[in-house]
C-alpha cells in the first residue's frame, strides 16, 4: 500500500502522529504545527487543543515571545467560547494564564503577573503552591516600593564597612583610645542599618497580607484581568 504524502495526512492520523513526538522535542513540535497547522485547526477541539497546548510550551521555552503571546490570547478565546467548561478546559485555561504569568515574571512585568496570579487564585482556591507564587509576587512589588529605605540600609552598611577598614588599619594602630568612638558609630551604623532592613520587610509584608486579603475577599466572578472571567 502507498504511504500517503507528508503533506495530506488524514486528520485520524495527524493525533497519533503528534503523540508520538518526544514531550521535550520543542523544534519537532514547532515544526510538526507549523506543517500541519491547517489540520489541526480541523480536529476535534479536544484534541486540536492539546496540540496547541504542547505547540505553546514549545514556544515559551524556545523563548519566541511574539508567537506565544499570540497563540496563548488566541487559545484562551477558543476555551472561553466552548458551550461548556469542563474540568479539563479549566485545567488547560489555568496552564496558559500559569505561562503568561511566568513571561511576564521574566520581563520583570510584576504587575501583570500579580493580576494574572490573582485569577488562578480565585479559580483555584485551595491551591497553596499558586497562593505562595502570588504572595511572593505581592510581596516583592511592596519591597520595591520602598526604595528609600532600602538605599538608606545599604549606606549605612557602607558606612560601617568604610569606618572599621579605617579603625582597623589607620586609627587603631596610632590613636587607640579614639578608635574606641569610632568603633561605637560603625557599630550603631550597622544595627540602625540592620533594625531598617527589619522594619522595611516587617512594613512590606503587612501590607502584602493585606493586599493578599482583598484579593481573597473579591467577589466571585469578578473581572480581575483582561481576559473575559471565565465560566461558574
Amino acid at each position: 500500500m502507498t504511504s500517503l504524502p507528508k503533506d495530506k495526512v488524514p486528520h485520524s492520523r495527524i493525533f497519533e502522529r503528534f503523540r508520538n513526538i518526544p514531550v521535550k522535542s520543542y523544534y519537532d513540535h514547532v515544526s510538526f504545527f507549523a506543517r500541519y497547522s491547517k489540520e489541526i485547526d480541523q480536529l476535534p477541539f479536544e484534541e486540536s487543543v492539546e496540540i496547541k497546548m504542547v505547540y505553546l510550551k514549545a514556544l515559551f521555552f524556545l523563548e519566541r515571545t511574539k508567537y506565544f503571546q499570540n497563540l496563548a490570547d488566541n487559545l484562551v478565546q477558543e476555551i472561553l467560547n466552548q458551550e461548556t467548561f469542563e474540568e479539563n478546559h479549566k485545567r488547560i485555561y489555568s496552564e496558559i494564564l500559569e505561562l503568561k504569568a511566568q513571561l511576564f515574571i521574566s520581563q520583570r512585568e510584576t504587575e501583570k503577573a500579580i493580576n494574572l496570579y490573582s485569577e488562578l487564585n480565585r479559580m483555584n482556591s485551595e491551591n497553596v503552591n499558586i497562593r505562595e507564587k502570588l504572595f511572593s509576587l505581592i510581596l516583592s512589588k511592596n519591597l520595591s516600593k520602598l526604595k528609600k529605605p532600602i538605599a538608606l540600609v545599604i549606606l549605612l552598611l557602607i558606612i560601617t564597612i568604610s569606618l572599621a577598614i579605617c579603625s582597623s588599619l589607620f586609627i587603631k594602630p596610632i590613636y587607640p583610645n579614639s578608635s574606641l568612638i569610632l568603633e561605637w558609630i560603625y557599630t550603631s551604623a550597622f544595627l540602625v542599618a540592620v533594625l531598617t532592613l527589619f522594619g522595611t520587610y516587617i512594613i512590606a509584608l503587612i501590607r502584602s497580607k493585606e493586599s493578599l486579603k482583598s484579593i481573597n475577599q473579591l467577589k466571585k466572578g469578578k473581572k480581575i484581568f483582561s481576559y473575559k472571567t471565565y465560566p461558574e
